[in-house]
């Protein structure tokens, strides 16, 4: 018998897996049956319900939260109501990492603005602005960033943690796409903290972007089960950070794990060494495309890789099959 003779590759760990989601959408689909069969797809009562839950979440008036059809278009809208309500600027410049997810930057053009790539804290891998010029500040994989009066905050990764912390920046946008802990399939929240902004943000998203009643129960469904949901990844991610012999985020207090990254020495040999692993690895943010003048972004993005974190990840499995070169 040949000596590789009934031997298998492992099964594969994929990096995404979306939590119970069986009974989701079958508890989604009981409460949005009746609107659905009426023929209310859109503007209906689970967007309702799902405004006054989130009010109660995160601790405000309903009127200050806007649900739109997706986290980037959020932001987008958020930044053409400070476009708007700041205009005219001379140049229209708006501060944000230089390491980030390309849709943040391509949301800020798309209201107006002119990115300003600024380099990121080589510890928490966020941008904290200086208050002197209007940023765009992201939560990092959702580790909670400072933020500046004026800022909008790029929140896509950290609704689930959201309630633990005071309001931030003008305006917080987050996700409710596929792979984030609280997930309506797709979706985007606005929370308001500048009055002054309501208006224009209400008008663009009424016009250009709204959340469907099904993704509205999805997402009620998991803002119900968010501390279960959270509390169920905190063993990989805990565990990845003890045996993970590499570099990995500082994440501040009060922060929603969306990924383990870490920074390999040689990301390349890192790869190669585990390709027949079994284990999905993404590399985030690599086609952020710092500039030169950011040194920090630069590396942290040559270098990242992620680890699959979600509900019933065999994180010890995952790691024992890795070799670190």
């Amino acid at each position: 018998m040949a000596a590789n003779q009934g031997r298998h590759a492992p099964v594969a760990i994929p990096f995404y897996k979306p939590a119970r989601s069986a009974q989701a959408w079958a508890w989604a689909y009981r409460e949005a049956r009746s609107g659905g069969l009426a023929g209310r797809y859109t503007k209906g009562p689970q967007h309702d319900l799902l405004v006054e839950e989130l009010a109660s979440f995160l601790g405000v008036n309903a009127e200050r939260i806007i649900l739109t059809g997706s986290g980037c278009t959020a932001l987008a809208v958020a930044a053409r109501a400070l476009h708007d309500f700041y205009a005219p600027q001379p140049d229209c410049e708006m501060d944000v990492p230089a390491f980030s997810y390309r849709g943040t930057n391509l949301s800020m053009e798309m209201g107006g603005w002119t990115p300003y790539p600024q380099d990121v804290n080589p510890l928490t891998w966020c941008y904290r602005p200086d208050g002197s010029s209007i940023s765009c500040t992201v939560d990092i994989f959702g580790n909670p960033a400072q933020a500046h009066v004026d800022s909008v905050v790029d929140a896509a990764h950290s609704l689930a943690t959201a309630d633990q912390r005071r309001r931030r920046g003008a305006v917080e946008c987050f996700s409710l796409a596929a792979t984030k802990l609280i997930t309506g399939g797709e979706g985007g929240v606005i929370v308001v903290n500048r009055s002054a902004f309501v208006p224009g943000i209400e008008e663009h998203a009424a016009l250009f972007s709204r959340l469907d009643e099904m993704s509205a129960a999805l997402a009620r469904w998991h803002l119900r089960h968010v501390d279960e949901l959270l509390e169920a990844r905190m063993p990989a991610w805990d565990h990845y950070a003890q045996h993970i012999p590499y570099r990995h985020q500082r994440m501040r207090k009060g922060f929603t794990p969306s990924v383990f990254g870490f920074l390999a020495p040689d990301r390349e040999a890192f790869l190669q060494a585990n390709e027949k692993s079994g284990v999905e690895f993404k590399l985030y943010y690599s086609d952020s495309d710092p500039p030169g003048d950011c040194p920090t972004a630069s590396s942290i993005a040559k270098r990242i890789a992620a680890m699959p974190l979600y509900e019933d990840v065999p994180f010890k499995d995952a790691v024992d099959r890795l070799t670190f070169p």
